[in-house]
């Protein structure tokens, strides 16, 4: 019994590496949250391929994804990061055409951001997550804050206020 566990580790340690070697960080990341701590894996390497799939997910506008999977690894200091983003889009999502300096409204397609909470166009101060990006109107956003640590946007679950 004890001999085919670790046969069992041994290939599938083996395979990921083989799938890391190839740039196929999606599947080592996939193995790494299903398996959880079933399996053990020098934390460096783990760090490394979550860190990368993040990164490649959001080069693919796959947000959503990346929050999810910072979510579920299982990794601390990676899910420290998304309390701690800095990034922000300065380009129109539609077009991705870059906005001018302290303008919300795109001048090629003239799409302006809207609100999360009341989904109107917000054309004063807009406020947003740095960990997912979504935001909106200043006083809507922290009214919704003052009750939940959740991103408003349906299906996103991002918390979105620092933890102490």
């Amino acid at each position: 019994h004890g001999s085919s566990l670790c046969s069992a580790d041994g290939i599938l340690r083996e395979t990921l590496a083989f799938h890391a070697h190839k740039g196929d960080v999606q599947t080592c990341v996939t193995v790494l949250i299903v398996l959880g701590k079933k399996f053990s894996f020098p934390e460096d390497l783990k760090c490394k391929w979550v860190h990368a799939y993040i990164e490649l997910l959001q080069r693919f506008e796959l947000f959503t994804i990346a929050n999810n999977v910072t979510k579920e690894c299982g990794i601390s200091s990676i899910r420290s990061r998304n309390q701690k983003g800095t990034s922000f889009q300065i380009g129109c999502s539609v077009c991705r055409k870059t906005l001018s300096k302290n303008a919300w409204t795109c001048n090629k397609c003239n799409v302006t951001k809207s609100c999360a909470i009341c989904s109107q166009p917000v054309k004063g101060l807009y406020v947003w997550c740095q960990g997912c990006s979504h935001g909106g109107h200043l006083a809507h956003m922290k009214e919704w804050y003052k009750t939940s640590k959740l991103c408003p946007v349906a299906g996103c679950e991002h918390i979105c206020t620092l933890q102490n």
